[in-house]
């Protein structure tokens, strides 16, 4: 997967449909139309805190290697794979799939693999970012003003959007980057820096477009009025 796609929210079923449109032709094929077309629908997996009983029941009975593995390393929920360590466990578990020609289960893991690697250069996960969305937005209720927006899917619903991610994907092919079981693992682990990296240089030029947030003029009369907003409305 390239480091460049950021998802976050509905941006993960943009993600998701482009992974599994875009794979390499021997993997498209040893998936099947069946496994390809689950990719969107398991495309948030990951944002999950049941057991395993109840994630089972959801998806499909995993296999003994694969319990065996996830308790071993201490994984307690779907959402664990978000972790530098959860991320190797699940390269992990995507080889094994693999090796053991397991169609479904093989398309599971690099969904879930996917969707933690694309959390990390999603911009609104950026300190800036963060804040507008999560303390600003959905805090204080502010309305945002017109702009790039916080997701991919802001971008990718788009006609012109999807053109350029369509763009860009076009004759895209994965490179070998590591040979080595161990080597291979620490480039997974370390996506994050590559993705970070990506992100930061970006959430500034969105956080500070013009009118990108509207502050209620009574705000700016009276500052103390924005707490009394976020103490009662939102909850905080």
């Amino acid at each position: 997967m390239p480091p460049t796609v950021i998802a976050w929210g509905a941006g993960h079923d943009d993600i998701a449909e482009l992974m599994a449109e875009h794979l390499p032709a021997e993997i498209a094929e040893f998936f099947g139309e069946e496994a390809l077309l689950k990719i969107p629908k398991w495309s948030h997996a990951n944002d999950n805190f049941d057991d395993w009983d109840k994630v089972q029941k959801q998806y499909f009975k995993f296999t003994e290697a694969e319990m065996n593995l996830i308790n071993e390393h201490g994984i307690t929920s779907m959402y664990s794979f978000h972790s530098t360590k959860g991320q190797a466990v699940c390269a992990i578990l995507l080889t094994q799939a693999f090796r053991d020609k397991n169609k479904e289960h093989s398309a599971f893991w690099l969904t879930t693999l996917g969707h933690s690697i694309a959390d990390e250069a999603a911009c609104n996960h950026g300190p800036l970012l963060h804040y507008l969305t999560y303390y600003l937005q959905r805090g204080y209720q502010l309305p945002m003003g017109e702009g790039v927006g916080f997701d991919f899917h802001d971008a990718h619903k788009t006609e012109k959007g999807r053109a350029i991610a369509t763009k860009l994907l076009t004759g895209f092919t994965p490179k070998i980057t590591a040979t080595l079981p161990n080597e291979f693992l620490l480039q997974i682990m370390g996506s994050g820096i590559q993705g970070n990296a990506y992100m930061t240089r970006r959430e500034s030029k969105i956080s500070l477009l013009p009118s990108r947030v509207n502050f209620p003029q009574q705000w700016v009369e009276s500052p103390t009025d924005s707490h009394k907003i976020q103490n009662t409305k939102a909850g905080w």
